[in-house]
C-alpha cells in the first residue's frame, strides 16, 4: 500500500513540475518545425516522457544515455573523461532535459556537451 502511495505521488509531482517544461517544449518544437522541415535531434538522457514528447515531434532523433536499460543509441556518460570530442551525429538541435541533476558533476557535463 505504502509504494503504490510512493508511486502515485511521484507521477502526480512530476506532472505538476513538467506542467510548464512541457508547454514551453511544445511551443519551442513548433516553431522549428515552422523553421525547418529536417530537424535532427540529440537527445540526451534517452527514455521516458522526455523522449516521448520529442519522438512526438521529430522523426530523426539519437539518444545518448549512461543508463543501457532506457534503450539509447549510444552509451555515454555525459561527466566521462572519455567522452567524445565528435559523434557522427550532426544534430540541429540538442535536448537536455531533467539531466544535468542526476550527473556527478553538472559543470563537466555541460563542458562536455
Amino acid at each position: 500500500m505504502f509504494n503504490l502511495i510512493n508511486q502515485t505521488l511521484d507521477k502526480l509531482s512530476k506532472k505538476a513540475s513538467r506542467k510548464n517544461l512541457e508547454k514551453f517544449m511544445l511551443v519551442s518544437f513548433n516553431k522549428l518545425k515552422l523553421e525547418s522541415n529536417s530537424i535532427k535531434v540529440l537527445n540526451i538522457g534517452a527514455g521516458g516522457d522526455i523522449e516521448k514528447i520529442i519522438s512526438t515531434n521529430f522523426k530523426d532523433i539519437f539518444s545518448i544515455d549512461i543508463d543501457e536499460n532506457r534503450k539509447p543509441n549510444q552509451l555515454i556518460d555525459i561527466c566521462s573523461e572519455n567522452f567524445p570530442s565528435k559523434l557522427e551525429y550532426k544534430p540541429n538541435l540538442i535536448c537536455c532535459l531533467e539531466v544535468l541533476e542526476h550527473t556527478t558533476n553538472p559543470l563537466i557535463a555541460i563542458n562536455n556537451i
